[in-house]
């Protein structure tokens, strides 16, 4: 079976698949994205976390953090279909 290729792939990931991933609490992961310590936004009252966030916290790779000032609508629109 070969391995998905990235159109296959979800673009974002629910806090309790990423928490999952990790093998930590979902709480434990809500508490670095409120931190800003991991990327991820929120759809309504559930935090989303962009897949490539997760590809570079798995690799080591510094987290693709945003500026807390910068506004992030931008990035969550490329994620979200409208």
């Amino acid at each position: 079976h070969s391995q998905p290729t990235l159109s296959e792939k979800p673009k974002v990931l629910a806090l309790q698949e990423v928490a999952d991933i990790f093998g930590v609490h979902p709480e434990t992961l809500r508490r670095n994205l409120i931190a800003k310590k991991i990327y991820g936004f929120q759809v309504g009252n559930q935090w989303r976390i962009p897949t490539e966030e997760v590809e570079r916290l798995l690799s080591g790779r510094p987290s693709l953090l945003v500026d807390p000032n910068h506004d992030d609508s931008i990035i969550v629109q490329s994620y979200i279909n409208f």
